[in-house]
């Protein structure tokens, strides 16, 4: 038997009293909204390489996930407004 089984099973479990930290509920609200390139392309009316040749260009602000991007809605909308 691993020493971490031995000690875990020599050692009672301790129960949170309640009231002491609130519980927090998930909030899907606090979760940033972000756009593929798919989703920016049909909202500009762009092909989807336009879209990356614009994202290469830092002319639409992008962040990277793993292989993709993901455009904020904000950043769609000052680019709208600057005339970008």
């Amino acid at each position: 038997m691993a020493a971490f089984q031995v000690f875990a099973q020599n050692r009672p479990l301790q129960q949170r009293p309640s009231g002491i930290l609130p519980e927090r509920k998930a909030s899907f609200r606090a979760i940033p909204t972000l756009l593929t390139v798919r989703e920016v392309a049909k909202r500009l009316r762009l092909s989807t390489a336009t879209v990356y040749r614009l994202i290469h260009e830092k002319k639409i602000p992008a962040q990277r996930f793993g292989t993709s991007f993901r455009v904020r809605p904000e950043d769609l909308e000052k680019g709208r407004e600057s005339g970008e």
